[in-house]
């Protein structure tokens, strides 16, 4: 069984009869999520299970705000989310949302600890500060 993970860092989110379709190579609809509802806590860890091939990383992805063609309602912490533009998609998704991917993206070329650093990079620390936090 595959498996996708999201963390929300003390936050809310509402997801509303979320939908994607995508077509088939006949031209017919093909729904990848159909009218899904989801309320996440503050401080709720959320495991997304399913067989290959049931939506698992399509609402992944809304939830990262890595996919942008659903219908429906996404509310984080009370704001809607539909129609942000990239550099708030990019902010939000930098301070509020984390992922454990399912398998290891890494750089062959960095260490362990220089893979966890790039993250921290794109919040304006020094090189010296994320050392720090990640030695």
């Amino acid at each position: 069984m595959m498996r996708s993970f999201l963390i929300m860092k003390n936050s809310f989110l509402s997801l509303r009869d979320i939908t994607v379709i995508y077509k088939n190579p006949r031209g017919e609809d093909l729904f990848a999520l159909n009218q899904i509802n989801l309320d996440v806590m503050k401080g709720e860890y959320v495991a997304i299970l399913g067989p290959s091939g049931s939506g698992k990383t399509t609402l992944s992805n809304i939830i990262g705000l890595l996919l942008n063609s659903y219908q429906g309602d996404y509310i984080f912490n009370g704001k809607v989310l539909k129609h942000l533009n990239l550099q708030q998609q990019v902010s939000l998704r930098s301070s509020e949302i984390g992922f454990i991917f399912q398998d290891y993206i890494l750089l062959d070329h960095l260490t362990a600890l220089e893979n966890v650093a790039i993250a921290l990079q794109f919040h304006h620390l020094s090189k010296k500060n994320i050392f720090e936090l990640v030695s």
